[in-house]
Parts: C-alpha cells; sequence; structure tokens
C-alpha cells in the first residue's frame, strides 16, 4: 500500500486543477530529480519547495481568475512557520532562503 503524506495529497490536488501548475510540476520533476514523478514519490523537501513557489490558493474551486490575479500573494502562517522550521533545520536550507531572498 502506498503512504502519501498531506503535502503530497495537496501537490496532487493542485496539478490536477491546473494544466499551468502541472505543468511547473514536471517542469520541477525534470530540472531537479531528472524525470517526471508523482507527488508520492518525492521527498517532503522538494513537496515544500512546490508549494512555496506555486500555492496561491487560485487553483482552487470556486477562485475565479481574475480574483487570484487581484489576490496578495502573502504567505500564510503556516508558510510561515514551514519555512521557519527549514531555516532553522540546516545551513542548506538557510542559506537557500537567503538566496531567494537576495540577503547575503
Amino acid at each position: 500500500a502506498r503512504v502519501t503524506s498531506t503535502l503530497a495529497l495537496r501537490v496532487e490536488r493542485m496539478i490536477k486543477a491546473s494544466k499551468k501548475l502541472e505543468r511547473a510540476w514536471n517542469r520541477m520533476c525534470v530540472v531537479d530529480l531528472g524525470a517526471e514523478k508523482e507527488p508520492g514519490e518525492v521527498d517532503p523537501a522538494c513537496l515544500q519547495r512546490f508549494l512555496f513557489k506555486h500555492d496561491d490558493g487560485s487553483w482552487q474551486d470556486g477562485a475565479s481568475p481574475a480574483a487570484a490575479a487581484k489576490a496578495p500573494k502573502l504567505a500564510t502562517e503556516k508558510q510561515v512557520a514551514q519555512v521557519k522550521q527549514l531555516q532553522r533545520s540546516g545551513t542548506y536550507w538557510r542559506e537557500g532562503w537567503q538566496g531567494l531572498c537576495g540577503e547575503g
């Protein structure tokens, strides 16, 4: 039996709901992992990177494209906590985040 994490299930729902997100997922897998993969086949850190970059909620049912375009792209409290947890987990993640933010 395949065990799938909450993160993998969220990514799976996202890529099924949006062709654009599906293309982004496949592109990330090929670049970072060497081949297209299912969300349940990749490590949680990879799933988190994808969610941080692409999960603005616009893919969910009921969100119109116009509303999604106008919505501020702010991180949720949960996402902020996840980033902080990753930063505390090691130099690799801390420096990676600083690189994305243009710090350091």
